[in-house]
């Protein structure tokens, strides 16, 4: 979204000043943010932070403005918006975990122009579904998950160096080699989920029959939960259809299956659990120390239980 200041999340928008509402109805700004610095440059960054910092504004970074989860905007806050912030290009990259081509992306390049750059390079990009959301904000850092995961991982498995800005105003990298505190990277998170169907290729129909055995040892495993599971197969073919279960929530299924934050509700029970799991503490302590002062705040992100939510008041 081409703004520095409007959300896609109506529920965060409130309603506050809707222009398609009667001329008496009041326009306030609400959920909205007070000011904006359109970023051109990790100064630009650097400056509106010792702003903030100095004047005790609240701060929130912005980028295209796709959050659902009320974090690209704040009551009373200043926003850095960094959906200008663009260039995408192919490097040589060399170290002890990858050698080969990468691309480096600026903070506002959208998903069409990164896949723009590295498909002239002969590259496959881990982007989100939507070709307007940014790579490097929020899609990235809440992990990232693409039409493209079973194969290559999340989005963050693939990021091989940061350049950010600190709570401090410093401008630094973090690789796993350098600041790996504020990289910490999991490579072999690789995850998927399918629907499962699959043919007797010609001649080989004991394969496809040992395969029938294989699925019926697992059958009372995957009905023991209470689910039903409805299946059918011919000469050739195999499907198993969606599994289901009375009066059971998703989460109940699934336990301790987590939850991807980006596409969450912002009122999640256990959230810390849900969305970090076991990696918590230990991202709650990296906040600790890296931002003492709890500057860099956003909805349901680590150390944020720090702060309250004032119970008749804006996000």
């Amino acid at each position: 979204m081409d703004s520095s200041s409007s959300v896609m999340a109506p529920f965060f928008a409130n309603q506050s000043c809707d222009p398609f509402q009667p001329r008496e109805r009041p326009c306030t700004l609400g959920n909205y943010v007070v000011y904006a610095v359109d970023a051109r440059t990790p100064g630009d960054i650097q400056a509106a932070i010792i702003f903030a910092k100095k004047y005790n504004i609240r701060f929130v970074v912005r980028n295209t403005g796709h959050d659902y989860n009320g974090r690209s905007t704040g009551a009373g806050a200043i926003s850095v918006w960094v959906h200008n912030m663009k260039g995408a290009k192919v490097v040589d990259w060399a170290d002890k975990n990858y050698q080969g081509k990468a691309v480096t992306v600026a903070a506002g390049v959208q998903g069409f122009e990164v896949m723009d750059a590295a498909n002239a390079a002969g590259l496959a990009v881990v982007g989100g579904e939507c070709p307007t959301v940014s790579l490097a904000g929020g899609y990235t850092q809440g992990g990232g998950h693409s039409a493209l995961s079973t194969g290559f991982g999340l989005s963050a498995d693939n990021v091989l160096e940061w350049e950010l800005v600190t709570a401090d105003a410093k401008v630094v990298k973090a690789s796993r080699t350098v600041n790996a505190d504020l990289y910490w990277a999991h490579p072999d998170a690789v995850f998927g989920g399918a629907t499962v169907a699959f043919f007797a290729a010609e001649n080989d129909a004991t394969a496809f029959y040992k395969a029938i055995d294989a699925f019926h040892e697992e059958l009372a495993a995957m009905v023991d939960p209470d689910t039903m599971v409805v299946y059918y197969f011919a000469a050739a073919f195999f499907q198993i259809a969606p599994i289901n279960a009375y009066n059971k929530t998703e989460a109940e299924l699934t336990p301790g299956g987590g939850v991807c934050q980006n596409e969450a509700d912002f009122r999640q029970p256990r959230w810390q659990q849900e969305f970090f799991g076991a990696n918590y503490n230990n991202l709650l302590c990296i906040k600790k120390e890296r931002d003492p002062e709890g500057f860099f705040y956003a909805l349901n992100g680590v150390g944020s239980e720090a702060w309250t939510v004032a119970s008749n008041g804006p996000y």
